[in-house]
């Protein structure tokens, strides 16, 4: 028998987050590199910190979606309500660009020459590994999609935003096939993409864990 199905009669419209749990986000490349279009800077959680703290995502919320997203907090995004973490006020990075200057200066990353633009000095955590010679402009190569034209006007944001606390950034715009073929050979410094999840949190947790390193990882 055929079991009729029932008449739709009205339709809901919600104004919330995508249930598939869509996000974007700047990703960095956590494996160490010897192309000299790179910098292994990157691998400092020192200057990643500081990249943070000189982002501000609630102007790239209103200014390039329009105010159609919401701040990216915790690995599990909030339409997933039961396995979100909402940060409290007090949990929550603020901007703040004297503070990133600071811990930049303190890890050893330092404007020697006046230019603008910080090098690596002897006291980098990325000199000290042997990552990088002391002297190397603290630049960075950031890729975004050709597909998704508002990265590319928030890499050109994030240009003058990181460039006051004296990191030097360069996009590059590709089609969306070869910047997935990037990602997973790791020859990027930074990249804005995406990513969604399901109901179970297993999988997102994974990709961003050390366990994933050469194969998943984001």
């Amino acid at each position: 028998d055929m079991i009729e199905a029932e008449e739709l009669t009205d339709a809901v419209a919600i104004d919330t987050p995508k249930i598939t749990q869509h996000w974007t986000d700047i990703a960095f490349s956590m494996v160490p590199t010897e192309d000299p279009d790179l910098n292994n800077a990157r691998l400092d959680k020192s200057v990643r910190h500081a990249l943070h703290l000189a982002t501000n995502k609630a102007h790239i919320v209103d200014q390039f979606y329009l105010g159609l997203a919401e701040e990216g907090t915790t690995i599990i995004p909030p339409s997933n309500i039961f396995w979100h973490y909402r940060l409290s006020e007090e949990e929550r990075v603020k901007v703040n660009l004297d503070a990133a200057r600071t811990m930049l200066e303190a890890s050893g990353y330092r404007d020697t020459d006046g230019d603008g633009i910080r090098e690596c000095t002897s006291d980098s955590w990325v000199v000290k590994e042997g990552y990088e010679p002391a002297g190397r402009n603290l630049h960075l190569e950031m890729d975004v999609r050709r597909e998704h034209p508002e990265e590319r006007e928030i890499a050109m944001y994030l240009q003058d935003q990181w460039r006051s606390i004296g990191v030097d950034l360069h996009y590059n715009v590709y089609d969306e096939v070869t910047l997935n073929v990037k990602a997973y050979s790791w020859c990027y410094d930074a990249m804005i993409r995406s990513w969604s999840g399901g109901i179970d949190p297993n999988f997102q947790l994974f990709v961003l864990s050390a366990r994933a390193i050469d194969g998943w990882s984001d």
